[in-house]
């Protein structure tokens, strides 16, 4: 469990910042009703991860699961303007596809090919907190602050994705794998920049970049390899329509230092941001990273279509 923050999300269990925070976001007060379903979802998810933390890892999937279930249900009842818990949809927004196919049989075989599980997007939880959060993703760019916003479109549920999709696209957990040999799809951020006049231009790590370079000409980028990075440009209308997806590396990251921003490479849907769903070490600083962006962030860029998950 993450001391650091879950010091700055305690604030989620007070009524009079929680309220603060409701009339900031949506220029009207908060009733009383909604403000307890609030208050008891990020208590609830505080202690769901305290527990995770002293459990055995027999169970501390389970428990870390229900933590990032109910911090993302205190989100999703924040950032709405207009019903509580009883207009949320019920279940958890993944449903699994044929892993009785996949898991059967002899067990080496089965679990040689365990990065072949698929799960899909229904309707559920995560559903709601895209919707309600506008598919966003707070930007750290220059500082640990945030720089500025990207606003996705929100994607028609039945996307299905592979645990491997996950797996290979997610930098914070790439050292406890590394061993297996998967390839790596993403590549480091080193500066990046944007105007409406200027377009956007990405500096990025050469590895792993190149070998896609293809699918980023093909998207209207024009792709500069200098030796160790390349640079990614495009002009304004290209970015809007064919926006990467971008992660941040927020695992072991304290609250003073700046997280690295990540390009996953490309699966061609968009997929919903399972990466913080899933990988649950990454949800609670993704949460304060949104919060962060709503209460106190610039007005930065809203419009993008992600391309990349």
């Amino acid at each position: 469990m993450d001391a650091e923050i879950w010091q700055r999300l305690l604030s989620l269990g007070s009524r009079d910042v929680v309220a603060q925070w409701f009339q900031k976001l949506h220029r009207n007060e908060l009733n009383t009703r909604r403000a307890k379903e609030i208050i008891a979802s990020a208590k609830q998810a505080r202690e769901f991860f305290k527990s995770a933390s002293d459990a055995s890892h027999a169970v501390r999937p389970l428990l870390t699961f229900y933590g990032v279930a109910s911090l993302g249900r205190a989100l999703a009842l924040l950032c709405r303007k207009n019903g509580g818990e009883e207009g949320l949809a019920k279940g958890h927004g993944l449903e699994i596809v044929a892993w009785s196919d996949q898991l059967s049989g002899e067990l080496g075989q089965a679990l040689a090919g365990i990065g072949n599980l698929r799960a899909r997007t229904c309707r559920g939880l995560l559903a709601d907190l895209v919707q309600d959060t506008n598919n966003r993703i707070a930007m750290h760019i220059n500082s640990e602050a945030v720089d500025w916003r990207l606003d996705y479109d929100v994607p028609e549920l039945g996307h299905e994705i592979t645990l491997s999709d996950i797996l290979d696209r997610l930098p914070d957990i790439r050292s406890q794998y590394a061993h297996v040999r998967r390839p790596v799809l993403f590549t480091y951020l080193n500066e990046m920049t944007y105007s409406e006049a200027a377009g956007a231009s990405l500096k990025v790590n050469n590895q792993g970049i190149l070998q896609f370079r293809t699918e980023f000409t093909d998207a209207g980028y024009t792709v500069a390899d200098d030796g160790k990075t390349a640079t990614l440009t495009c002009d304004a209308t290209c970015f809007s329509r064919n926006t990467p997806q971008f992660l941040h590396t927020y695992v072991g990251v304290r609250l003073d230092t700046q997280p690295a921003c990540c390009v996953p490479i490309f699966i061609w849907e968009t997929l919903l941001p399972n990466r913080d769903y899933i990988c649950s070490r990454i949800f609670p600083w993704h949460v304060g990273a949104l919060l962060s962006d709503a209460l106190d962030g610039p007005n930065g860029w809203r419009k993008g279509r992600c391309l990349v998950a």
